[in-house]
């Protein structure tokens, strides 16, 4: 029998190709895959105030334009999140992994520039919480789903795209009853293959 989780990456990746895959895609007149990667600095907010920390995101992208100066970009991400927490006098680390899907409108200006903005899926799919070299798996405390507001600015020249952008969070991560939510600044780098 497939462990539900398991069903879910699956189904995410499904839902993935079908929107890469659509007749919006279709009616592109210059699609092009990206591969792309950059940094996380992540902290859970809300009830629960901890500190940013570092992660890492990386996977590919499909931009999709629909016109000379704007266009739709289609991410699929693995995502580490870091965060640290307070507890007394110790400090723990929170540490966790999403498979994402951002999906964003991107108008271009002519001097290389690129604004973006829309939102963000995302699917837990671990979650562990250490102290020192003690680590524990604290998955069953996280909700599943995430998802938010994102918006960017990065820029454009020959195959290469750097930019930074910025995650809020909109739904409750935790299942503990208090509202926590991430905050997450990405730095990235894409290559456009096409």
């Amino acid at each position: 029998m497939i462990h539900s989780k398991t069903k879910r990456i699956v189904a995410l990746g499904a839902l993935g190709l079908a929107l890469w895959t659509s007749p919006l895609t279709m009616a592109s007149e210059t699609p092009n895959w990206s591969l792309v990667g950059g940094a996380n600095i992540s902290a859970l907010v809300g009830n629960t105030q901890g500190g940013s920390d570092i992660g890492v995101h990386v996977g590919g992208k499909y931009d999709i334009s629909l016109t000379d100066h704007s266009g739709v970009d289609i991410s699929f991400l693995y995502s580490i999140k870091n965060s640290t927490l307070s507890s007394g006098s110790q400090t723990l680390k929170l540490h966790t992994t999403h498979c994402e899907i951002p999906i964003v409108y991107r108008y271009n200006f002519p001097s290389g520039i690129e604004i973006t903005g829309g939102g963000y899926a995302s699917y837990l799919l671990s979650s562990t919480i250490s102290l020192n070299s003690l680590s524990v798996d604290i998955s069953s405390d996280f909700n599943n789903l995430d998802y938010g507001a994102m918006a960017g600015i990065a820029y454009k020249t020959g195959n290469w795209n750097l930019g930074i952008s910025y995650q809020l969070g909109l739904a409750d991560v935790t299942k503990d009853g208090l509202i926590d939510k991430y905050s997450n600044i990405m730095l990235t780098a894409a290559y456009t293959l096409n």
